[in-house]
C-alpha cells in the first residue's frame, strides 16, 4: 500500500510541477500615418509610425542590450541596430496597414526607410509603405485603415 501511495504521489507531483507558460504578453501600440506625396502631387506612398508601450519596449531594450547607461536616450549606433526590429515580417504579412481608394484596395511595397527611436520610455519606428502605382487622390477617398483582422 505504501508503494502505491509512493506511485500517487509522484505522479501528483509530475501534475502539479512547474509548466512553461505558453502566453505571450500582449503589445500595445499607437499608430501615425502620413501620405507622402511628390512634387506633381501624387501620392507615392504612406510612413507608418508605431509608438509601443513602454513595457514591451523595456523587453526590447534589455533584449537587444541598448541604453546601456540607462539615461533613456540612444546613441547614434544603437538607434542604428534598433531601425528596423520589427520589419522582419512573413511575405504575406500585410502590416496591419491596408489602403484603399474610395472601395479599391491598393497595393503597398514593403518597408523600407527604417527608423527608430525611445521617447518618454517607448519606442517609436517608423517605415514607409510606396504606394503602387502612384496616385492622385483628389478624384476619390483615399482611405488608410491600420488595425489587426485577426484581433478585431
Amino acid at each position: 500500500m505504501l508503494q502505491g501511495a509512493a506511485l500517487w504521489m509522484g505522479g501528483l507531483a509530475l501534475m502539479t510541477s512547474a509548466q512553461p507558460s505558453l502566453a505571450h504578453p500582449h503589445v500595445f501600440i499607437d499608430t501615425r500615418i502620413e501620405v507622402a506625396f511628390d512634387a506633381t502631387g501624387l501620392a507615392t506612398g504612406i510612413r507608418v509610425t508605431w509608438t509601443y508601450d513602454a513595457f514591451y519596449a523595456l523587453i526590447i531594450i534589455e533584449e537587444r542590450g541598448l541604453d546601456a547607461d540607462g539615461n533613456g536616450a540612444l546613441t547614434e549606433a544603437e538607434r542604428a541596430s534598433l531601425a528596423g526590429f520589427d520589419m522582419d515580417w512573413a511575405p504575406d504579412y500585410p502590416g496591419d496597414t491596408y489602403v484603399f481608394l474610395d472601395d479599391v484596395p491598393l497595393r503597398l511595397s514593403r518597408p523600407s526607410e527604417f527608423t527608430a527611436d525611445v521617447a518618454d520610455g517607448r519606442i517609436v519606428s517608423s517605415h514607409l509603405r510606396r504606394l503602387d502605382p502612384p496616385l492622385r487622390p483628389d478624384a476619390a477617398a483615399l482611405v488608410v485603415r491600420s488595425y489587426d483582422p485577426g484581433y478585431y
